[in-house]
Formats: C-alpha cells, structure tokens, sequence
C-alpha cells in the first residue's frame, strides 16, 4: 500500500500539469459525485473527495481546490491524518506549480508537526521534497537544502529506491541555485546512477541540463536538455517542459543563435501561459528582454516591464506579506479572476460577429488613428525611458551607499576582533622583552668584569666571560626574532587580505590565535580562566589557504567559545546564589584541534558552555544575528566567517550544538 501511495505522489511531484480526457473525466465525475452523497461520513468519504478533486484538476482548477479543501476540513474533523496529508499535499503542489509559494508553505508546514507525531516516514519525506522546492523557488536556500536532506534522510528509512534518484536531483536543483556547482553536478550523477525511468525523469533530465549550462559544457547541456523534452513531452508535464524551452531559448542566445532562442521562447511562454505559471512566464520574459536589447529597444523595454510585473507578482511585497503572516485570500482573488475572464469571453462571443464586420473599418481608422498618436507614442515611451533611467540611478547610488556601509561594518567587525587581539599580543610580546632587558644587563656586567680581568692580565678569565656574553647574545637574538613574528603576525591579522592562497602551518596558526585570545579576555577580566586544550595532527604540513582570513575565522570561532564558557560560569553562579543547592564543579574548558582526512582537513573548536538553543541555530551564520548584549557584537562575525570558508576556500562551516553540553564548530578545508 505504501509503494502505491508513493509513486502516486512521485506522479504529482513530476506531472503537475497532466490532462487528462475530458470525455472520460466527465463520466467518472458524475459517478464520483452520485457515490459521495450516498457515502457515510468516514474515511471512504475524504477519499471519494480526493479522486473527485483529481479528476477536476485539468478540468477547473476552483472545482479541484475545493474539494481538496472539503477534503481536508473532513479529515480533520475524523483525525484522519492519512487524508489530511493527501488534501494539503495536493493543494500546496498545485500552488507551488502557479508560483503562489506563500500558500504552498502555508498548508505544508503544519504537517511536520504531524508526521513526527504519527512516526509516518512516507509522509514525512514527501513533506520535505514539498517544503524543499517551494523554499528553493522562494530563493531560502538554507531552509530549501535542510530539507531536501530530511527528504533523503526519510526515503532512506523507506528502503525503497523509487524516490532515491529524485531525492539526490533535488539536491542538486538546491546547490544549483546556490552556485555551488561541483555539489550540484556530484548530486545530479548521483541521481542518475540510480536509473531514469522515461516519461517519469524529464525534470531530472533537465536539472542535469541546466547544471552543464552552468558550467561552461553547451554541448552536454544542449543533449539533456532535448533528452529532457521528449521525456517531459512523453510524461505531459508541462510546467517543467516550460522551464526546458526557456533554458534552450538561453543557451542558444548565449552562443548567439537568436533567431532558435526566439523559437523556444516563445513555445516557453505559450505553455505558461495557458497554464498560468508564473515563475515561467517571468524567466520567459525576462530572456527575450536581453535577447531584444540590441535589435529592438522597444520591443527590450517591453518585455522587461513584462518580467518585472511578473516578477512582482511572484515576489513582491504583498506576497511577502504573506509568507510572514499567512493571511491569504487567494480563493477570492481566483473567484474574480475567473468572473472577469468568463464575462470577457461572454463579451467576445456576443460581439464577434460585429466585431467581423467591422474590421475593415477599424483598419482604416487606426491607419488614421496611428499617423496622429505615432509622435505621442513616441514622446510617451521616451519619458517612461527617462523615468526608468532616473529610477537606476537612484538604485545605483543606494548600492553604492549599501556597499560603504557594509564595508565599513566589516572594518568594525575586523577592528573588533583585532581589540580582542590586542592585549593578548602585548602578553605574549612582553616575555621575548623580559628575556631581551635582563640579559642586555647581565652582559653590560660581564662586559666590565671581562675587561677589569683583561686589564689584569688574565686572558682566560676573560675568555670563558666572552663566551658567557656570546651565549646572551644569542638569546637575546631568538628572543627578538620570537617578539618580532609577534608583532608581525599583529600586522598580518590588521592589514587587508591580499586575496592570494599561501603555505600556511594551519596547527601554528590555531596554536598561536589561541594563546592570543585566551590572554586578551584575562587582560580585560583578571577573574577570567578556562582550560585550554589542543589536539593537532602533524601529518597535515602546510596547506594552501589566504592565512588572513583563516586566520580571522579561527580567532572568531574561539573568541566565541571562550564567551560561551565565561557566560556559563556567570550564569552558574548566580543560580548558585539564588539557590540553596550547591551547582556541581565546572571546568571551563575550549578544545581546538586539527585532523587530516586525506582529500580535506577538519578544524574543529570546541567548548563545554551552554549550548545553542535549537530555535536559533538555523540564524547564526545571518548577517547581523547576535546573541550577546547591545554594544557588544556587530553580528557579522560568523556570517563573515562563512562566507570566507564556502566562497574563498570552497569549504564548509558546520555547527553541532546540544543545549546544556557545549557547541562545536567545524571548518572543512578541501585540499
């Protein structure tokens, strides 16, 4: 039963847009219907609802949504969670295929809760897959890629192959949109090496497509990408063969072949057109906008207020609205729409003969009308041009304002962490001065002593003093060269990054930011003290990195663990005060540590603090999101940090927290 339920939804997922035969559809429609007034209230009932609203998906897409929502508001009245999950999985696909993301995300999220309640794992990874591409066409791509991986975790439990090839495309689809294009073509051979059946793997076909597009393989891409349309024609599914016709249209137009972009731009635009998809008819548009920039400006500007009309009703305000406060009124919007195109369609069949009639007259009398308006036409779409122009220069000089301030945050955020450095260096530089003063004296007094024996005449004294002062010399030398690495590791750390890759001792570098920020919170707080501990795999050497920015990253990670385990020590002891039980003993304590795991290495900082509660982790890596007090953290910190790691070095920054037992932090360096 399970197996049949799954390639049920795999069939929604792939073939959002299938037609069916009216004539059929209609029998079965009546029969459906005469069954349902005759059913008892129960489980039977929600499911006769269910096929009734399959069967009117091509026909009428309000029949379909309402009797998926009858569907729905009976299944909850029974605690029929089974039928719960069919209603808001069917409605939230067709919402997602229209663009209308907000709605999609507000019928699935609730079944997360669900499903983890009833233990359903079916249920669960088609959830996911759901919230996964709804996320991804949104642009969230964290969330979008969390639970794409829930999917694939769930389907694994399944022990069914079925959904393991789409598991791993969607993935890809994910890194795609995120540019992280190895990833992306790992995943999309992954999902291949687990076979494409025909007529049921055209989007996956098409994924692998547009990820060869990506990178530079126009051959490869042009073969998936004509693979991909006769699957999707073969499958009916017509939205992502939408999506297939647009990507051929750009191809072409990147090798410079028009006039075949222009051919399967517009077959895009037919199909998403009349199947009212959004997204697609925005891509659509918003390509024949660049192909038309130097052959027709007129044509170009048309089509690019076509894409951004599109694109507001995709994104725009009112649906961001939406997403955050889920107050919908969709099912109105929809009731009128289908009012107004009934009325015009009643207003063309009452008036076409008329309208025959009088073409030759409406010719002649827009030859006249045109001759007349053509200078106000022109004079019109010339200062729409102007008004455009003025409005992108008003964005340009925002982004150029938007980009100081962040540069600006960013020297803050470096700054800070150069204070934090500060007192740390001044500790470690003032043992090398110590070793450096003291030995200078002791060789001023050697010297007097060697030449009051030299004047007496005793040579071999003075001798084995020369030595003495031989030997003081040379400490006092590798005492100078130790305080002046210091001061130029200072000097590393302050100055800008040059962007270029080094050799870098990647153990020297944890060690030395390390002892640094350790002794810079004991200069700014005597009563400050936490266990240090070290674990480094010598076999690493030298790595190929930009030491700068690793080296920020790493004083980053550990400057906030020794916050985390200091702020449970303040936080210990005031319940301590307020208690009459005494807390059990706490050693603060930070690990930093390094392993070599052949193709990449693992930098891992550790500490025992509180943890990061869970309804924050998914925010820290956000720009500006901070836990500590105001005035203490820009918020950047760890969002600098990853962008560092995954954009500069191709790397990855993990996070594995338990509330109450510490977090960890893992860099993962490919080498």
């Amino acid at each position: 039963m399970k197996t049949i339920r799954l390639k049920f939804l795999l069939v929604i997922i792939l073939c959002a847009f299938t037609m069916k035969n009216s004539d059929g559809q209609t029998s079965r429609i009546d029969s459906i219907r005469h069954l349902i007034e005759t059913s008892l209230p129960d489980s039977n009932r929600v499911n006769l609802l269910l096929e009734l609203g399959d069967n009117y998906y091509s026909i009428d897409p309000e029949l379909f949504l309402k009797s998926k929502q009858d569907a729905l508001l009976f299944s909850q009245k029974l605690n029929y969670v089974n039928g719960e999950f069919r209603s808001r999985f069917d409605m939230a696909t067709y919402w997602w295929g229209i663009g209308e993301y907000p709605n999609a995300l507000k019928l699935m999220l609730p079944m997360i809760k669900l499903n983890e309640i009833n233990k359903n794992n079916w249920r669960s990874t088609f959830t996911y897959f759901s919230l996964a591409s709804t996320y991804r066409d949104i642009g969230i791509y964290p969330e979008a890629l969390k639970y794409a991986y829930l999917a694939q975790k769930y389907n694994k439990l399944l022990e069914t192959s079925d959904m393991t090839n789409m598991a791993n495309a969607v993935i890809a689809s994910v890194y795609y949109e995120m540019n992280n294009l190895d990833s992306a073509l790992l995943y999309i051979q992954k999902s291949r090496s687990y076979g494409w059946t025909k007529g049921s793997s055209g989007w996956q076909i098409y994924t692998a497509g547009r990820i060869y597009a990506k990178t530079n393989q126009v051959d490869s891409a042009f073969v998936f990408y004509y693979m991909a349309v006769d699957d999707l024609i073969r499958g009916n599914n017509k939205k992502d063969l939408a999506n297939t016709y647009n990507s051929l249209g750009s191809l072409f137009q990147k090798i410079g072949n028009l006039d075949s972009a222009l051919v399967y731009i517009q077959k895009g635009i037919e199909i998403a057109k009349k199947d009212s998809l959004s997204k697609e008819l925005y891509n659509s548009y918003l390509i024949l906008s660049v192909i038309y920039e130097k052959r027709n400006v007129d044509s170009a500007f048309y089509y690019l207020k076509s894409a951004l009309a599109a694109k507001e009703k995709l994104y725009g305000q009112e649906k961001v609205e939406q997403f955050v406060s889920y107050k919908f009124n969709e099912e109105l919007q929809e009731q009128e729409i289908k009012a107004t195109e009934q009325q015009f369609k009643n207003r063309i069949r009452i008036y076409g003969l008329l309208v025959l009639a009088g073409v030759f007259l409406m010719l002649v009398t827009i030859m006249i009308i045109r001759n007349n308006q053509k200078g106000k036409l022109t004079r019109m779409l010339q200062k729409q041009k102007e008004e455009i122009q003025n409005q992108n220069k008003q964005l340009n000089q925002t982004l150029t304002e938007l980009k100081s301030t962040q540069s600006q945050l960013i020297q803050s955020e470096k700054m800070a962490s150069l204070g934090e450095l500060t007192a740390g260096i001044a500790h470690e530089i003032q043992n090398p001065l110590n070793f450096v003063n003291n030995f200078s004296e002791v060789n001023t007094e050697l010297i007097d002593e060697m030449q009051q024996e030299m004047d007496k005449g005793n040579l071999i004294e003075a001798k084995a003093i020369s030595n003495d002062i031989k030997e003081n010399e040379q400490k006092i030398n590798h005492h100078g060269k130790r305080a002046d690495a210091i001061v130029k590791g200072m000097l590393q750390h302050s100055r800008s990054s040059s962007g270029v890759k080094e050799l870098t001792d990647i153990n020297k570098l944890a060690d030395e930011y390390l002892r640094l920020a350790y002794h810079g919170l004991r200069a700014k707080d005597k009563s400050f003290n936490a266990t240090m501990k070290t674990d480094f795999d010598e076999s690493i050497g030298k790595i190929d990195v930009i030491p700068q920015d690793i080296g920020r990253v790493i004083l980053n990670l550990i400057t906030n663990a020794f916050y985390a385990v200091q702020t449970h020590v303040e936080t210990r002891h005031a319940l301590s005060l307020q208690q009459t039980t005494q807390q059990p003993d706490y050693d603060p304590t930070v690990i930093v540590s390094t392993k070599n795991m052949g193709n990449n290495v693992i930098i891992s900082v550790r500490d025992n603090g509180p943890g990061i509660p869970a309804p924050i982790r998914d925010k820290i890596f956000q720009p500006f999101f901070t836990t500590k007090p105001s005035g203490q953290g820009t918020g950047l910190g760890l969002s600098m940090s990853y962008e560092i790691v995954t954009k500069g070095h191709g790397g990855e920054l993990k996070v594995v927290s338990r509330e109450g037992e510490g977090a960890e932090f893992t860099i993962i360096l490919p080498l």
